[in-house]
């Protein structure tokens, strides 16, 4: 008897668990239901909810602008966006070729082609067209009190045919209209012609006054080591051995100095005492190039000239010259040539066998 019961327990626990089962199949099959009505209800409200995309005129860029209240007419010309937003669809939007029109009250002043062509999902494309409208068409019109209040408005107006395709399994057929309304102000629009005007000026007359104003480089010695100084009076004589550096100055140029070689003549009253060449090279805009030389001097050459009277002095003076003729090229654009000439002064202190003073004009 005891048996029996304990089989019927058995029996009855097991229902229970099947019951059990049953109600948490029940409960995850509800919560698996509502999440996919959750996710289809919102990807039926946004992923898969097809709006119709934005066709409108972007910026406005007057070129130019002429009008005649009397005859009455107007000539305008002017750059422009097309627009066409797509950024409110999970799928592009590809449209078939169109037309803007541009109207004065009704009648057509103009009207521009436009491409057939793909807006991607979640965005925009802008397309450049520039607009040539004019008066000639308008008959019986109030045209000519209009333009003389000061403001001309225009209507542009157009239709975009095509589909947005969503998540590459639906097609929907979607047609886009453009209606905007564009209001020329003739006052404005000159005070904004006379600013670009008179900017433009600014910058040119700036520009030709710094930027494209070519200066003359530099061409001077830099800082002299004496190495070595002899001097005898009573023959008379000297010679003398001494580093330094051409200094080719182009600071004030906005564009680089392409020169050609050259050489530094290093004289005493006229007579050539010693010569150094200098290799062709470009000195950058704004910058300045030193490069180092070793000079020796002698008086060998010299004849007929107060040169003991000078030496016994205690000062023996020196003259260098040189010319360089190059280029300065302007913005990759224009080329100058400019020559640039070195003058300098160099006094020596015979007694000390040391550089006295050094002046370049």
């Amino acid at each position: 008897m005891a048996w029996k019961t304990s089989d019927a327990e058995s029996l009855q626990s097991s229902d229970e668990l099947k019951r059990q089962k049953k109600i948490k199949m029940a409960i995850y099959i509800t919560i698996f239901v509502v999440f996919q009505i959750i996710v289809i209800t919102t990807m039926s409200l946004t992923v898969m909810k097809v709006k119709t995309p934005r066709f409108r005129l972007g910026n406005i860029n007057v070129q130019n602008f002429e009008a005649v209240p009397a005859t009455p007419s107007f000539d305008t010309k002017f750059t422009t966006q097309i627009k066409i937003k797509n950024s409110a669809n999970w799928g592009s939007y590809k449209f078939n070729a169109a037309n803007v029109t541009f109207q004065y009250q009704g009648q057509t002043v103009a009207v521009i082609n436009i491409a057939k062509g793909k807006a991607g999902w979640l965005s925009t494309i802008k397309r450049n067209a520039e607009v040539s409208l004019n008066s000639s068409g308008i008959t019986g019109s109030n045209l000519g009190s209009e333009l003389s209040s000061g403001v001309l408005t225009l209507n542009s107006v157009g239709r975009l045919n095509g589909k947005v395709a969503i998540m590459f399994i639906m097609k929907k057929k979607k047609a886009a209209n453009m209606n905007c309304t564009i209001a020329f102000d003739k006052i404005k629009l000159a005070i904004y012609i006379t600013i670009f005007v008179v900017f433009q000026i600014i910058v040119i007359t700036t520009m030709s006054l710094t930027v494209m104003k070519v200066k003359n480089p530099r061409f001077r010695l830099g800082n002299i080591n004496v190495q070595s100084f002899e001097s005898v009076p009573a023959t008379p004589s000297f010679d003398t051995k001494f580093t330094t550096q051409i200094k080719i100055k182009n600071s004030a140029n906005w564009g680089s100095y392409k020169f050609n070689a050259a050489n530094v003549t290093f004289q005493y009253q006229g007579v050539t005492v010693g010569v150094i060449n200098i290799a062709k090279g470009k000195v950058g805009w704004l910058s300045t190039i030193k490069r180092n030389a070793e000079v020796s001097l002698s008086s060998g050459g010299i004849t007929g000239s107060n040169l003991g009277s000078e030496l016994s002095s205690g000062v023996l003076t020196l003259n260098s010259v040189g010319r360089l003729n190059g280029k300065v090229a302007i913005m990759f654009i224009m080329k100058k040539k400019k020559a640039t000439n070195m003058n300098c002064t160099i006094a020596f202190d015979v007694a000390a066998k040391t550089l006295k003073s050094l002046e370049c004009k």
